[in-house]
């Protein structure tokens, strides 16, 4: 009998907490939940407050976590806390806003959303697919156009630091990715391939792994990009004779983290549907299936036990109280 539940006690050890997600009902919103927002490109919550940048609105809005609107600003235009186009990507230090645009500046705002400078950082901010926050620096996730694969800028002294992962030259969208922080280690996540990657950090890499049961990458359509510029350099050289590549429908649609080792998966369309989705840890064990209470909806993040999710047919938030009984 003891030997029996030592190895019941081992097993139990070896594959960590069962997991189990619920939804148990929809999470009243009030205005966040009838504003309709043109195109929304970022969504954080930072300090118990919901940051949406629209694009095309534009306008950054500022609502409390039960919805209410604190704060609104941007419109077009080229003055101080207008946008030529339109706000992107944001992120904070706890005390103060970092908002990038495509333009070659970053704009820095309080957190009641009063403007208070601009910077210069990088010449191509439209090739950005990420901004994060970490000790003291910016962590820009720039598209493959860059042949970095991380840029730090210090906003102490407005210095920048290339980090390099050898991160293979891929066509078009196949290289596209975003992290996610746990603790001290950043996820690398990839939207058209099956590929995730844990690193330190320092950006020393932990780990890698790929869901079981999925394909490796996206199928599409691929397509070369013609006339490679002159002016290109012999990298950007190597990524233009790689070509496009156009994928046939959403593959992996959203990642957001729920614990400190687990994150979801909001699959695509070539992978089960926007529907479904996975709880994962971060030796890449599915723990949990998941389907989704909204149709045509995108998770935007988790925050307090509540899910976001963008409405894509009607161009408004919902949320849903998602609650680990695990």
């Amino acid at each position: 009998m003891k030997i029996f539940l030592f190895l019941l006690a081992l097993i139990f050890a070896l594959i960590g907490e069962p997991v189990n997600y619920q939804f148990v009902g929809k999470y009243d919103l009030n205005d966040l939940e009838i504003t309709n927002f043109n195109q929304v490109v970022d969504f954080k919550i930072i300090n118990d407050e919901v940051y949406i940048t629209d694009f095309k609105g534009p306008a950054v809005y500022k609502f409390s976590l039960n919805g209410k609107l604190i704060s609104k600003t941007g419109r077009s235009g080229r003055g101080p806390g207008e946008f030529v186009y339109g706000p992107r990507y944001i992120t904070s230090n706890g005390e103060h806003l970092y908002l990038t645009s495509v333009m070659p500046l970053f704009s820095i705002y309080d957190d009641s959303l009063n403007f208070i400078e601009q910077r210069r950082f990088i010449d191509f901010a439209s090739n950005i697919q990420g901004l994060h926050y970490s000790a003291g620096n910016l962590l820009i996730v720039p598209t493959q156009f860059y042949e970095e694969d991380l840029i730090l800028f210090n906003l102490s002294d407005n210095t920048r630091k290339n980090i390099f992962l050898d991160f293979e030259i891929e066509p078009g969208l196949l290289s596209k990715y975003d992290i996610i922080k746990f603790g001290d280690k950043w996820l690398f996540t990839w939207f058209f391939q099956n590929r995730f990657e844990l690193y330190d950090s320092t950006f020393n890499k932990e780990s890698e792994f790929r869901l079981t049961g999925f394909p490796e990458k996206a199928e599409g359509e691929y397509s070369d990009y013609g006339i490679i510029p002159k002016e290109a350099t012999s990298y950007r050289k190597k990524m233009y004779e790689k070509g496009t590549f156009f994928p046939r429908g959403t593959f992996f649609n959203a990642f957001t983290k729920l614990s400190p080792d687990l994150f979801l998966i909001q699959l695509g369309h070539q992978t089960g549907g926007s529907k479904n989705a996975l709880i994962v840890d971060l030796k890449g064990n599915t723990k949990q299936e998941i389907t989704l209470p909204v149709g045509r909806a995108k998770v935007l993040g988790y925050y307090d036990e509540v899910l976001y999710f963008l409405d894509r047919d009607q161009g408004n938030i919902v949320a849903y109280n998602f609650i680990s009984k695990g």
